[in-house]
């Protein structure tokens, strides 16, 4: 996608984001979280394909909501995906970690379904080996569209849930999950989570100018509590 693309395509989620009508927070609340993702990566480099190793990878992030209608809500994520391949008795490593930045908005809660739309900013930093490359730098920044929802079931503590980053070049990046989930609310509330996550990413190596996909998927649990 060409530049011009890319810049029309974000500013007409802003505008969208800008738009809508959104619901408020009663009060300033912080929600944190935690999830391990038991997952593996699948990489294709220059016409070689490879299957690195599944391991649990983290991720944590926190959530900032409030009750000032003109401000947008904030969420920022941390990903850790490294992991490695071994091939003819040699390790190959892949350090892959992603920063999420988020500003969101709600724009829907009736008790029943919640969702939130926004602008997500994601910083990839690392690098990988594989048997027919020593190096390959994988840092690049995306700018994508936020969605997340959630839908109760009447009479339970259980929800079902679905977020999606989606790049403004969809192709370069995309970052969906989904799956159910179990609510306790007492004086704060806790949650607990299992789902399914893809992330796929496509770039290409700004020294050797090597193009790389990266297809990171499985399924994770994850807890969190609010306050």
């Amino acid at each position: 996608m060409n530049e011009y693309n890319q810049v029309k395509i974000g500013f007409l989620v802003a505008s969208f984001v800008c738009c809508v009508a959104p619901t408020f927070a009663d009060t300033l609340s912080v929600k944190v979280g935690v999830d391990a993702a038991y997952s593996d990566l699948d990489v294709d480099v220059a016409d070689h394909s490879y299957t690195y190793d599944t391991k649990i990878n983290p991720s944590y992030w926190i959530k900032f909501e409030h009750f000032i209608p003109t401000l947008p809500n904030i969420k920022v994520q941390f990903d850790d995906v490294s992991t490695s391949l071994e091939h003819n008795l040699v390790d190959h490593n892949l350090k892959l970690t992603q920063m999420h930045y988020t500003l969101y908005y709600e724009v829907l809660d009736n008790g029943l379904v919640s969702a939130d739309v926004g602008l997500n900013y994601t910083s990839v930093q690392g690098d990988m080996s594989t048997p027919q490359h020593a190096e390959i730098d994988l840092e690049q920044s995306q700018w994508a569209a936020y969605i997340s929802s959630e839908l109760a079931f009447p009479g339970t503590d259980f929800f079902a849930f679905a977020d999606a980053l989606v790049g403004f070049d969809p192709a370069a990046y995309h970052d969906i999950q989904a799956g159910l989930g179990w609510r306790v609310s007492a004086l704060a509330d806790f949650d607990t989570k299992i789902g399914y996550r893809y992330t796929g990413i496509e770039g290409e190596e700004s020294g050797t100018k090597t193009d790389y996909t990266l297809a990171h998927r499985g399924v994770f649990a994850g807890v969190s509590v609010s306050f």
